[in-house]
């Protein structure tokens, strides 16, 4: 997998290649990433942005410098060309799965009030974030960078880790806990220091049923639950309300 970053600033995404699943990924020959800055497309580093037509505030980033660029990302490498904006489709783990099996992916990270529109004429579509703004796209474009990272060989100390990640299962992770067993009064699950493997997968999507109906009731909508599910649902549900604990955190 190649990721090719298209942005007036680099600097901003360069330190998060020498960290976690991102570096582990690169070392293991699984991603490689490479930058170009529009300002090397430009007539003169200060031609890369411009006020609007129409008029209003802000800058757009002009579209010479970004289409030349895109052009020479993909030029020996055809790619997949995602610009970053919030008026593009959010993020999810079903389609980072997607994306995570590209072999190349050119990102290209808006700055100020907006790129130029044609600049899309020469992209395959929008992603963003999340429903907020933020002040460019290097920020969406490393979320991006790590969640692919995270589903590539090597990336992970145990691979198999990633598949209780929430969302994998279009519904949210259980619950986890390590030493001390008991702290400040609150001790750890008695069925997690069972042994019983089946006790304990069975308590922990008990958990993370739970935790998408209470957090994220939409998913549930999209995954409904099958007769199992349902029955582990309702025994949470049972249990929480016998403790108290209905519609609060967890």
């Amino acid at each position: 997998m190649r990721i090719t970053f298209i942005t007036l600033f680099p600097e901003l995404i360069k330190p998060w290649l020498g960290f976690g699943p991102i570096r582990a990924a690169a070392e293991a020959g699984s991603l490689r990433v490479s930058f170009l800055n529009p300002k090397h497309y430009a007539r003169t580093p200060k031609d890369t942005d411009d006020y609007p037509f129409g008029g209003g505030p802000g800058m757009v980033l002009r579209p010479e410098p970004l289409i030349r660029a895109i052009t020479d990302a993909t030029q020996d490498e055809p790619g997949l060309v995602l610009v970053a904006s919030a008026r593009g489709r959010v993020l999810c783990q079903e389609w980072i799965r997607e994306l995570s099996l590209q072999q190349h992916i050119v990102v290209v990270c808006g700055r100020y009030k907006d790129i130029d529109e044609r600049v899309l004429r020469w992209a395959d579509g929008e992603f963003s974030a999340g429903d907020f703004v933020v002040s460019g796209g290097e920020g969406p474009g490393i979320i991006l960078m790590d969640a692919i990272a995270r589903l590539l060989p090597g990336a992970l100390g145990d691979q198999d880790s990633a598949k209780d990640d929430s969302f994998e299962e279009g519904i949210l992770g259980h619950p986890s806990y390590t030493k001390p067993r008991e702290y400040l009064g609150l001790s750890v699950p008695d069925v997690l220091l069972s042994g019983d493997h089946r006790a304990i997968a069975r308590w922990r999507r008990r958990k993370a049923l739970l935790y998408t109906l209470r957090q994220r009731p939409d998913l549930l909508v999209k995954k409904w639950p099958g007769s199992d599910e349902l029955e582990l649902l309702r025994e949470s549900l049972k249990e929480e309300k016998n403790r108290g604990r209905l519609n609060k955190g967890p």
